[in-house]
């Protein structure tokens, strides 16, 4: 009896170190988890910044551009009227 009670003691210290080695696992894949998504949430947040700046360096390019052809098209307009 004593042997059978022991064993059963010994079983259930076995299970509860195990469920134990199972939660801790558990917590750790779950924190893992975490900081994997973290950083995929700032890889994500400076591509959008990077493209947010090109976009906004390409439409100021366009905006020089259309700048000087609007110089360029008022000076061609007024060397037309002086020449008439």
């Amino acid at each position: 009896m004593i042997f059978l009670s022991l064993q059963t003691m010994m079983q259930a210290q076995f299970q509860a170190e195990e469920m134990e080695d199972l939660r801790n696992e558990l917590c750790e894949e779950e924190l893992a988890e975490s900081i994997r998504r973290k950083e995929a949430e700032e890889t994500e947040k400076r591509c959008r910044a990077m493209m947010e700046l090109r976009a906004a360096e390409a439409e100021g390019r366009q905006m020089r551009a259309e700048k000087v052809a609007a110089e360029k098209a008022e000076e061609e307009k007024f060397k037309q009227e002086v020449r008439k």
